[in-house]
Formats: structure tokens, sequence, C-alpha cells
């Protein structure tokens, strides 16, 4: 547990996985929560140093909604946007006869990568001469 401590982590659970016995061991699952990637990496390395036998190893990050609205963005110009660290969750778009229109988009991102996908949708915005209004 040293590893985890020193590093930051919160356990949220430990299940023991006595059906699975192997020999004199028990299996346990851990669901812990660390504050960043670095955290989880040094963790983890720590624990393979402690000579315990890691059998699986899964990342869940903590994912954060942001919308943003495009104003003069074409909507057909929407789903050119890719942005890493951002996933899009849903897309709502108004096209006036005269004129380009506005697009609501919704994003699912990795808080960590919060300023770095802003700035990638401001170029976007910028290359689409639209105007970005981000919910934050």
């Amino acid at each position: 547990m040293d590893p985890i401590a020193r590093n930051g982590g919160n356990i949220i659970s430990i299940f023991h996985e006595r059906e699975r016995r192997a020999g004199d061991y028990v299996p346990v699952s851990l669901v812990i929560d660390f504050s960043s990637n670095e955290s989880f990496n040094q963790a983890f390395e720590g624990i393979k140093r402690a000579g315990i036998e890691i059998i699986e190893s899964e990342q869940i990050f903590e994912k954060k909604n942001l919308t943003c609205l495009f104003v003069g963005l074409d909507p057909q110009n929407a789903i050119k946007i890719g942005i890493n660290g951002a996933e899009i969750k849903a897309i709502e778009a108004i096209k006036p006869l005269s004129n380009k229109g506005c697009v609501k988009i919704e994003f699912s991102i990795i808080p960590e990568r919060l300023e770095e996908v802003l700035e990638e949708l401001r170029k976007f915005a910028e290359q689409s001469n639209a105007l970005l209004i981000p919910s934050i």
C-alpha cells in the first residue's frame, strides 16, 4: 500500500477473489483513484518493485463536459473537428438561408487537457472564420 499512499492514491474498493485462489494466493482487485496519470504510473512501478505481481491494470480517466458554441460556422464543417483528448458527444446546428449558421457541440474531455483542447478549438474557429464561445 505504500506506493499507492506515497503517490496520492485513494483506495475506493478492495475485492478478494477467493474463488480464483492460486495455491496460497488469493487474487485481489483494487479500484484506486489518482489525481494524475503520472501518479498512477509511479505507484504502478512502486508496486512492481515491491515484488507484487500485477495481473491486469486498467486506467479509466475522469471526463469533463465542455459545451462550445460556434457562431458563423457552416454546420457541414463541424464534422471536420478532430481534437486529441476531446470526444464529440452531441452536435446541434442551425443554418439560416442567408448566411453561415450556428453550431453547438458538446465534448467529453480529459480535464488535464482542457487548456490544450480550448486552444485547438480556438484555432479551428479562427480558420473557419467563426466565433467560439466555450462554456467555461
